[in-house]
C-alpha cells in the first residue's frame, strides 16, 4: 500500500484514530480529526485547528503512525 492509499484508509477508519505524519525535513504533524487533512494527486494539505494550513508533498512523508485517541 502506498502512502496515499494508507492515508485514505486511515481517514475512513471508524472510529478515526489520530495519526502522526513525519516528513523528510523532520517536521511532524499530529492529526486528531480526519477532516483536518486533504489529499491531492501528489500533495496533501494539513489544516490547523487554530487557523492556517500547510501544503506538503506526499513524496516527503517518511512515516505515518497511529496514535492513542485522546479522551
Amino acid at each position: 500500500m502506498d502512502v496515499k492509499e494508507r492515508l485514505i484508509a486511515l481517514r475512513r477508519k471508524k472510529p478515526f484514530t489520530p495519526i502522526r505524519i513525519t516528513f523528510s525535513d523532520g517536521r511532524a504533524f499530529e492529526i486528531q480529526d480526519p477532516f483536518l487533512y486533504g489529499l491531492g494527486e501528489t500533495t496533501m494539505i494539513i489544516a490547523f485547528e487554530k487557523g492556517g494550513r500547510e501544503q506538503l508533498s506526499l513524496r516527503d512523508i517518511v512515516s505515518i503512525e497511529e496514535l492513542q485517541p485522546t479522551a
